[in-house]
């Protein structure tokens, strides 16, 4: 890949993706895992940054990905910073409330050499623990910059902090499907993809799909990721696999793989429409990424209109309420020939708009760094 001139604005930077351990990983699937992998490669391969991942809470142990990315597992928090004085920016993932004192303390000491930034990825479901989110972080603020993965993140975020910059989770080229190559058939294709979580919507969409099941126009798949240790989603998958009625995938909850990633992207390159009906946005990060991989793939995604989803997937039908979701989503398919060719160009259009594509969200994040060390070089 031939490299622009701005990428060598962030070249041969020493970046440390900073969290207890469990708060994110490079071999596991899921919102914050990819969105931190995918980045962290793009840095590594297109700007030639050395990238780790600092974890503590576990046994110590280092493990290379790839030339230039690392974990590095420490025992205690302690043994945790004593390594950060080695990086030029620090980006915290998440620590607990009782950790949050002595790394105050730590920054404060070390803020002339290393940037210290803040990646917030969720919305909290109840009012009192978002509030108490938002009152640690604004206690003890960073002085680099604070990422944000949703418009109403930003938005709060700069109650303290105006510089605050919206961090898309990122897409890879790949994923993104031309209207011209998007796969057509006489049946529409109609796909849940994620995990078996009552939060996700999944029980909605079992419903929706029973009620399709016996029609000829329509195509159905279930990809289903159950984690075993979660009694409620080994319940329903065993729910799903007894069941005829439509076509099950189970996916056991397991490491990342590029057959993994591979099997998402050939999955929604055949999909014509997403299902993603969510009871609580609070079960994934605020911008799902699941959303934005299949608005990617053009496909419509039919979902409720929380948080910033209307904003992100823009104005549309597909956008249910609570309310009456099985009866309009199920017309909704039936009637999608009439309305799904205007629907994918509106997401073509929508997709160069929001520029969540890998390339251009590493562009932006290291932008960012950029500006915030020149900002603190002129205090």
């Amino acid at each position: 890949m031939e490299l622009s001139s701005s990428h060598s604005q962030g070249e041969n930077i020493k970046i440390a993706f900073f969290g207890r351990h469990g708060s994110f990983d490079h071999d596991s699937i899921g919102g914050t895992n990819s969105l931190v992998r995918r980045l962290s490669i793009e840095l590594v391969r297109c700007w030639h940054s050395q990238v780790d991942y600092v974890l503590y809470g576990q046994a110590t142990k280092e493990i290379t990905h790839l030339p230039s990315l690392r974990s590095r597992y420490y025992r205690t928090l302690n043994e945790a910073l004593d390594v950060l004085t080695e990086y030029d920016h620090i980006v915290t993932i998440y620590l607990p409330p009782k950790d949050l004192l002595t790394y105050m303390h730590f920054r404060a000491t070390h803020r002339r050499k290393d940037q210290f930034h803040m990646l917030y990825q969720i919305w909290p479901e109840f009012a009192v623990k978002r509030e108490l989110m938002f009152a640690l972080n604004r206690l003890i603020p960073d002085n680099g910059r604070s990422f944000a993965i949703s418009p109403r993140l930003v938005h709060r975020v700069k109650h303290w902090d105006r510089k605050a910059v919206l961090l898309w989770p990122p897409v890879p080229q790949h994923y993104f499907v031309p209207l011209s190559q998007k796969p057509s058939s006489d049946k529409i294709h109609v796909t849940f993809l994620g995990r078996i979580d009552i939060g996700k919507g999944v029980l909605e969409t079992i419903d929706i799909f029973n009620a399709l099941a016996d029609c000829s126009e329509v195509e159905l798949a279930f990809y289903g990721i159950y984690w075993e240790i979660d009694p409620i989603a080994v319940q329903l998958h065993h729910q799903l696999s007894e069941q005829k009625r439509f076509p099950y995938m189970p996916i056991k909850f397991t490491n990342y793989s590029d057959q993994i990633d591979e099997m998402v992207r050939s999955v929604l390159y055949d999909t014509d429409i997403f299902i993603q009906p969510y009871r609580k946005l609070s079960s994934t990060i605020d911008t799902p990424l699941l959303i934005l991989e299949a608005m990617a793939s053009l496909c419509a995604v039919i979902t409720k209109p929380y948080g910033d989803i209307p904003y992100i997937y823009g104005k549309s039908p597909c956008l249910i309420d609570s309310q009456g979701l099985c009866e309009q989503a199920i017309k909704l398919i039936l009637s999608a020939k009439e309305w799904l060719p205007s629907e994918r160009e509106r997401i073509e259009r929508q997709n160069k708009s929001l520029l969540f594509d890998t390339q251009s969200v590493a562009e932006r994040f290291v932008g960012a760094l950029n500006t915030s060390t020149e900002t603190e070089g002129s205090l």
